[in-house]
């Protein structure tokens, strides 16, 4: 890892362009298990409307952004704020975050989450956000190092809600990627997510209610050169209809759920396919709903 935030920085854009691509590529070939995942998640989105050849291009894509995404992990360490200039295009609407106040801000594991917290940081937002702190310590200081160059707060994800709703009282962003698997006894709910339930965090949701703090959501692709660009935003202030407690928290991430759904069909290639996002599934609900990989959850108890 040392040696990457050493050498992978001072090598060209397009060089780092490249080796992504020839990474992914190789990924790909030599990874089977993940690439049945990947096949399987794209079996449950897109069924029999989108062709062998099709899903093949965008699982090549898919491992390609995601190599792009790790080699800017290192990239971006040298120059930082000159490359996030010249490399990462904000576009004009997504200028609502920079308004005063506490928001919940979203993504999804699509395309590069890590740059697009940096690249808004470097545009001067004050910014927070939630990590899984990784198994080797020394790895993991130097990521965090990484993140916290341009100012960002880093909250560990164990006991994370309360590091989470000092933020938002005292009037400032925390930025969440919530696409991922957690179980009911972790924070999760079974949402639908294109049409099957799927483990989701309410947390962001609840947190949102808790503090009436309004939501944001975007994501950043590459284009063929390697310049990152936002995709359309959602702005959602809380709306009245939501009930109340755990229900108004479900109502509210399901319709995130509903957007993130339209985020990933318009850019299918830069999603994470082979991650296990329908891990689990109740004993009543039919197994022929859900992938291979699919397993019955059993409540804590």
């Amino acid at each position: 890892m040392r040696a990457g935030f050493a050498i992978l920085p001072r090598l060209p854009r397009p060089w780092i362009v490249a080796l992504s691509r020839g990474l992914g590529r190789l990924a790909l070939m030599v990874s089977p298990k993940l690439r049945r995942i990947a096949e399987a998640n794209l079996e449950v989105v897109f069924g029999t409307e989108c062709p062998t050849e099709e899903r093949n291009r965008i699982l090549r894509r898919s491992y390609q952004s995601f190599a792009l995404m790790l080699l800017d992990t290192f990239w971006f360490s040298r120059d930082t704020r000159e490359r996030m200039e010249t490399w990462v295009d904000l576009a004009p609407d997504v200028n609502g975050i920079y308004e005063a106040g506490p928001r919940v801000c979203l993504t999804l594991h699509l395309g590069n989450w890590e740059v697009l917290g940096m690249a808004f940081q470097a545009r001067g937002l004050p910014l927070a956000s939630v990590a899984n702190p990784l198994k080797n310590p020394s790895v993991d200081r130097l990521f965090i190092r990484h993140r916290e160059k341009l100012g960002q707060k880093i909250i560990p994800r164990k006991g994370a809600a309360r590091g989470i709703l000092k933020v938002l009282r005292d009037g400032e962003k925390i930025a969440l990627v919530m696409d991922q698997n957690t179980a009911p006894n972790e924070g999760g709910a079974f949402v639908d997510f294109f049409g099957i339930p799927a483990t989701t965090s309410i947390v962001p949701a609840a947190l949102a209610l808790k503090t009436r703090a309004p939501i944001f959501m975007t994501c950043c692709i590459a284009d063929a050169e390697g310049r990152y660009h936002t995709t359309p935003p959602l702005y959602l202030d809380l709306p009245d209809d939501l009930g109340t407690g755990e229900n108004a928290a479900v109502t509210l991430t399901q319709r995130l759920n509903h957007h993130m759904e339209t985020v990933i069909r318009a850019h299918p290639e830069y999603w994470c396919w082979m991650y296990k996002r329908w891990k689990h599934r109740r004993k009543t609900m039919p197994a022929n709903r859900f992938p291979f990989y699919t397993s019955v959850y059993h409540e804590p108890g």
